[in-house]
């Protein structure tokens, strides 16, 4: 009989406020504007001067950043040490009965971390019976997408780490009722014969929800493997667990490697999606160990390494020069960025514990050191208590050591086209694994500058994950909020979402970019529910706004942007929506123009020459529809704007089929090639995703 709980745990709610003050552990642990109207038609903004933070005008140093696993247990250690002794709080409680994926995070969360804490382990465990009381009996509840398969690992880890076979402090019929709902979700959920159909391209609903469901499916599997009471009981489909735990190992061995030599992720760049897809994986690495499937741990090792080196070769410091205010945020192209706060602000605030929009960012804070210090909860605890921490090489991409690659540009050939030729069925996306789009990045210690690279096919053309709320733009050393994002309006039924926005050409710190139009149905249209074309212009760490000749300029302290609309005038608003974000958006009067945006360092040129060489220069429209742009870089970059061939780059058309998936002065790949080479700091490390090895050497 199960016990009954010794301790009710209570209904509230908390503010968004309280979740989020700010925490003393991480010093603990480590020791450590007058307004001038611009003179132009159509064009009126207030000049903000904003100070820099002491130092930050000159970025270009090495850091000194504490990257060693034994800062980040130490870190870890002084996370969780402030829970102890608090009690359980509830946060969000949705009007969807059948919503409980918020509660599902509380729960669990309360219960690792007390486990971790060895601290209200009464609590503790009966927070982990009331997440199971969630879902028995309510098959309704547990089918749906967005509920059980999201905060599961939490409860994967309390069995690995603290259940009977480990320290103990869950409760054997708290473990017993655990495994029990583990094997009724895998009753109807788990067929292991189709682990080997459709393969690592076809895409279920979208890539971190078929990514979570198959973790789900092998984690499961290999909890019930290990049951003295389930081992032997076979599942729906009269197979044992163990063997749905290879058929699932393989498929997660498949996707590893497909994923890591071609290109990556399909839902590229994002935070959020990012960590969604990432965090069963953490698991995996912890916790696949040598049998049944031997390469499976080391794959997922390897494959969060070169996650974590694509994603920290776009990243820069901000305000590197003050120790007390340093933060950090990932430039380059990225997709699924919904509006708002998570596509204009380097750190949102969170709608509570868990849907905090920056669980990738947050880890930084555990690997090193860098960013404000917040609860540690949800997918981020995930990560962080699993342990596993990426190479120091790869971390090492943070302190700027390598002088020779301080200044780079990087490029992934990312999948993301429909494939035509394969049966059309709803909700699942057959991917072409031929040809897709080219992310581009430019990044330098001051800024990042991203884009994608690709024609102007029908929306049609492409997966839904891979063409919604596609992401460009550029972000600034100087503040964690400064940045200029090219963008269109959404226009579904719920202002979310929009599809195939736009289409660009950059070459360095110089882009071109343009809406394509959303005429026609089906066939014909190229965007779907993109509405205004706008630039997001941020006020946070930006000195000035000036106009000249066409030319708005803006200088972010450490670095300065020239935007050119080649037709029409602007006019500068207030997101309508959130009137607190901080900045303004520069909306197009011609919808369908063309942009010209180049950004440089002030290591390069100080704003003032920017600006004087390009009041001298304009970008050349011709009758053909052809734009033309020649950078202050020497890049020749062109477009046309009636959506005909190829963008150009110094004569050629951009390749979107290149013998490198992975490019650059950091990673090197040829395309589905299973070695893919890291270099940095003298050092090379070398993944062989074929063989499941690693090696490291000096350069």
């Amino acid at each position: 009989m199960t016990k009954q709980p010794s301790y009710t745990l209570p209904t509230m709610t908390l503010d968004n406020a309280s979740l989020h003050e700010r925490r003393s552990w991480l010093k603990t642990a480590s020791g450590a504007s007058a307004g001038v109207l611009l003179g132009v038609p159509g064009l009126a903004l207030a000049n903000t001067a904003v100070p820099l933070a002491a130092g930050s005008v000159a970025p270009a140093q090495t850091l000194a950043l504490d990257v060693s696993r034994t800062a980040f247990r130490q870190r870890r250690t002084a996370a969780l040490a402030y829970w102890k002794g608090k009690a359980f709080q509830l946060g969000q409680v949705s009007v969807n009965r059948k919503y409980v994926r918020p509660q599902s995070y509380d729960f669990l969360s309360f219960a690792l971390r007390c486990f971790f804490n060895d601290d209200q382990t009464d609590q503790a465990n009966d927070a982990v019976l009331a997440h199971n009381r969630l879902y028995h009996g309510k098959p309704d509840v547990m089918d749906d997408v967005d509920n059980y398969y999201w905060a599961i690992g939490l409860l994967f880890q309390c069995i690995e780490f603290h259940g009977t076979q480990a320290s103990g402090r869950l409760r054997a019929d708290v473990q017993a009722d655990s495994l029990r709902l583990i094997a009724t979700w895998m009753r109807s959920h788990s067929v292991a014969a189709q682990a080997a159909e459709g393969g690592a391209w076809k895409v279920k609903g979208s890539e971190n929800h078929h990514v979570q469901e198959v973790y789900c499916r092998w984690h499961s599997a290999k909890l019930l493997a290990e049951s003295a009471d389930h081992s032997s009981v076979p599942l729906s489909d009269g197979l044992l667990p163990v063997v749905h735990q290879v058929a699932w190992g393989r498929w997660l061995e498949t996707w590893l490697y497909e994923r890591a030599t071609k290109g990556l992720l399909i839902e590229y760049g994002g935070e959020a999606y990012g960590a969604t897809t990432l965090k069963g994986l953490y698991n995996v690495a912890r916790f696949a160990g040598t049998a049944p499937n031997a390469k499976l741990g080391p794959l997922a090792t390897m494959f969060i390494d070169l996650y974590w080196a694509d994603a920290l070769q776009e990243t820069i410091v901000v305000q590197p020069g003050d120790p007390a205010q340093r933060d950090v945020v990932r430039g380059g192209a990225k997709t699924r960025v919904y509006g708002g706060a998570e596509s204009l602000r380097g750190r949102p605030k969170a709608k509570g514990f868990h849907e905090d929009p920056n669980p990738l960012q947050q880890m930084l804070l555990y690997y090193a050191g860098l960013g404000p210090e917040t609860p540690i909860a949800s997918d981020v605890l995930q990560m962080v208590c699993s342990g596993i921490v990426p190479r120091a090489e790869i971390l090492a991409l943070l302190t700027d050591s390598d002088t020779t690659r301080r200044v780079r540009e990087s490029g992934s050939r990312v999948l993301g086209r429909r494939d035509t030729g394969q049966p059309n069925v709803k909700g699942v996306f057959n991917i072409l694994q031929t040809e897709g789009l080219l992310r581009y990045c430019y990044r330098t210690p001051e800024f990042v500058l991203g884009s994608v690279r690709s024609g102007a096919r029908l929306e049609q053309d492409w997966a839904m994950i891979s063409s919604q709320n596609r992401w460009l733009g550029a972000v600034f050393s100087s503040h964690i909020d400064a940045r200029v994002v090219f963008n269109c309006a959404a226009e579904d039924d719920l202002g979310l979402r929009q599809y195939n926005a736009f289409w660009s050409v950059q070459k360095r710190g110089a882009l071109i970019v343009q809406k394509l139009h959303g005429e026609g149905h089906g066939g014909q249209r190229l965007s779907k529910y993109a509405g205004a074309a706008r630039i997001w212009v941020a006020k946070p760490g930006r000195v000035k706004v000036e106009a000249a000749n066409g030319w708005i300029f803006l200088n972010y302290g450490t670095a300065s942007v020239g935007l050119f609309v080649v037709s029409g005038g602007v006019r500068w608003v207030k997101d309508d929506k959130d009137t607190t974000l901080p900045g303004e958006w520069v909306v197009m009067t011609d919808d369908l123009s063309a942009v010209v945006m180049e950004v440089v360092s002030h290591q390069r040129m100080s704003h003032e020459s920017f600006k004087a060489r390009l009041s001298q220069v304009k970008p050349v429209l011709a009758a053909t529809g052809e734009l033309t742009y020649t950078s202050t870089y020497g890049d020749r970059l062109q477009l046309n704007t009636r959506y005909v061939g190829l963008p150009q780059i110094n004569g050629a058309d951009i390749n979107l089929r290149p013998a490198k998936g992975l490019s650059g002065a950091v990673l090197d790949a040829d395309w589905a090639s299973s070695r893919v080479a890291f270099n940095y700091a003298r050092k090379r490390v070398d993944f062989d995703f074929a063989k499941a090895t690693v090696e490291v050497s000096n350069t």
